[in-house]
Parts: C-alpha cells; sequence; structure tokens
C-alpha cells in the first residue's frame, strides 16, 4: 500500500465539497489534516487515484497527489492525525 498527499482547488464558487470528500473517505485509510488537504493509504497509483478523485471537480478545479513517504513534520494538526500518522509510519 502507498500513501499520497491529496491537494485541492475548488475554484467554482459555491462549490459543493461533499461528493468529493465522499470519494477520498472511501480509500482504505484516510486523514484529514488540513483543510483542503487530505493523506489516504491504498494500493491505487498516484495517476489512479487522480482519475478516480476528478469524477467529482469541475474541469477547472485544480488536484495533486504526491506519494507521502516516511518523514513527517506537522504544526497545529489535529491530535488524531498525528495519532494516526505515527500509527502509519512508526
Amino acid at each position: 500500500m502507498r500513501s499520497y498527499i491529496l491537494s485541492y482547488d475548488l475554484r467554482k464558487p459555491g462549490r459543493n465539497y461533499e461528493n468529493l470528500i465522499a470519494a477520498i473517505q472511501k480509500y482504505p485509510q484516510w486523514a484529514h489534516p488540513l483543510e483542503s488537504v487530505w493523506i489516504v493509504k491504498t494500493s491505487q497509483t498516484a495517476s489512479e487515484v487522480r482519475d478516480n478523485l476528478s469524477h467529482h471537480l469541475d474541469p477547472n478545479d485544480g488536484l495533486i497527489v504526491v506519494e507521502f513517504g516516511t518523514s513527517w513534520a506537522a504544526k497545529s494538526i489535529p491530535t488524531d492525525v498525528t495519532n494516526w500518522l505515527n500509527s502509519v509510519y512508526a
């Protein structure tokens, strides 16, 4: 399984995030450290994650999927997220 950081920019005014968030939460393991940033753990490739989530984006919305390594540092993110990261990357 690989871990990816997902970040998105929904550019259309009044855009509804619900469908995109629901699609992200279907991944086997996920965390939501910041407003538009998620971390998912999956057997999919970065391109497959992008393609899967693209169905929930408008054509002008932005999305980046980056493979997440074992080294990380954070500031002012929820404790449950840091606990999850510690358990995944201990």
